[in-house]
């Protein structure tokens, strides 16, 4: 996948710790949609994101995959 990474807009669905979203970023994907239905989950990709300096290019979204899998941008 590294050759279609580069200012890709990257879903980690289901994104626990957020490796493979934070890894995409890393690897300069432009835009990183994190998502995770649990709330430790969400508060700890908030943290890392910003620890990271990824805040600016990732959002981190509370969801029920997928049962809201519309309301992703």
């Amino acid at each position: 996948l590294q050759p279609r990474i580069p200012d890709a807009r990257f879903l980690d669905a289901f994104a626990g710790t957020g490796v493979n979203g934070f890894e995409a970023l890393s690897r300069g994907a432009a835009y990183a949609v994190l998502t995770d239905s649990n709330a430790t989950a969400i508060q700890q990709l908030e943290a890392t994101a910003a620890k990271l300096g990824f805040t600016n290019c990732s959002a981190v979204q509370r969801l029920d995959f997928p049962k809201e899998l519309h309301s992703i941008r």
